[in-house]
């Protein structure tokens, strides 16, 4: 096989990816390794840590099948853009935990993370209306429960 300079290049390209050298898109500086959503609370980390985003500008709980989501936004909502979160579950772990901003029937972008929480950057919806709220869906099995906020 003849390697050419588009596959070194495409190889590279992937290397990066996989690797997480390319980066996200904000100006801050934070832990690639966090934003997995992989952790386990087995790991040791603790939330109360500097991840690099400085103190939240939001901190939201909502209680959603018997648990309680705490939600903590790191930056302003600006319409169109993402902004940076991080999600603690306080209960049971879930099998899935999905965020967005809107309304309840998600017609915007959601963002996953683990059962146990981790790092998310929620999209934010290219029009905000005083109606759209911070929406929370806990999905343990097949069974799915919501809540909300208020922004």
């Amino acid at each position: 096989m003849l390697f050419t300079r588009k596959f070194f290049t495409m190889l590279a390209l992937a290397a990066m990816v996989q690797f997480g050298l390319v980066g996200c898109g904000g100006s801050e500086e934070h832990d690639h390794a966090e934003e997995s959503g992989a952790h386990t609370e087995d790991d040791g980390h603790d939330h109360g840590h500097d991840d690099g985003h400085g103190d939240p500008a939001a901190t939201y709980e909502i209680s959603v099948a018997g648990r309680t989501i705490t939600v903590e936004m790191f930056g302003e909502l600006v319409a169109g853009a993402s902004v940076h979160s991080d999600v603690e579950v306080d209960g049971d772990p879930a099998d899935a935990i999905r965020v967005w901003i809107g309304t309840e029937t998600g017609d915007s972008m959601k963002s996953r993370t683990a059962g146990s929480g981790g790092h998310v950057d929620i999209e934010v919806p290219a029009e905000l209306t005083d109606e759209d709220q911070l929406w929370v869906e806990v999905q343990a099995g097949e069974e799915k429960s919501t809540g909300s906020a208020g922004l």
